[in-house]
């Protein structure tokens, strides 16, 4: 299971999505007939719906970040970084397909556990509010979007610095929006 895992890693690194899927599908298929480690199946649910979404297979994508997160809400419950990653890959999944509402929904929930897992300056934290940004900037929420990048600003800037880059792109979308 464990090579078919590693195969489908260098595979969906490598932008080659369709092959991923393939030994991601091996290594869950002898991980569903082991049964032994629900986290394990969670994380290859996780991993099919990443290379369904970029091989624009949305359908399959959604039903495989559902199965993880239900999963790793009955293996971990809710405040687990798990779950906050599967509540941030539905988000993206949402936002990419431009269901903002839903995406901000599910963002939120990332934000939280976040949060509550690792303090209000965590880079996953920062992340969280930078996704928060993006999807109220589309929705044309634009005082909560800048107060959205505003918080991944404070956060980039504390953890990284002023001059790495994610920083600076922070800053330059503030200022952009007249913050």
């Amino acid at each position: 299971e464990i090579c078919y895992t590693c195969l489908g890693n260098f595979c969906y690194d490598n932008k080659l999505y369709d092959k991923a899927i393939e030994y991601y599908e091996k290594a869950l298929k002898i991980r569903l007939d082991d049964a032994k480690s629900s986290q394990d199946v969670a994380n290859l649910y996780n991993d099919l719906g990443d290379s369904y979404r970029e091989s624009r297979q949305s359908d399959k994508a959604i039903e495989h970040y559902e199965k993880a997160l239900k999963i790793r809400l009955s293996f971990f419950g809710i405040n687990h970084s798990d779950v906050a990653w599967s509540y941030h890959n539905l988000g993206n999944f949402y936002r990419n397909n431009k269901q903002y509402d839903k995406a901000i929904e599910y963002y939120e929930k990332a934000l939280q556990i976040r949060k509550e897992l690792f303090g209000d300056t965590d880079k996953s934290v920062g992340t969280s509010n930078w996704n928060l940004g993006i999807s109220f900037e589309n929705k044309k929420e634009m005082k909560t979007a800048l107060k959205c990048y505003k918080e991944a600003y404070k956060i980039c800037s504390k953890i990284l610095g002023e001059s790495h880059a994610e920083t600076i792109k922070a800053k330059t979308k503030v200022r952009e929006m007249g913050g």
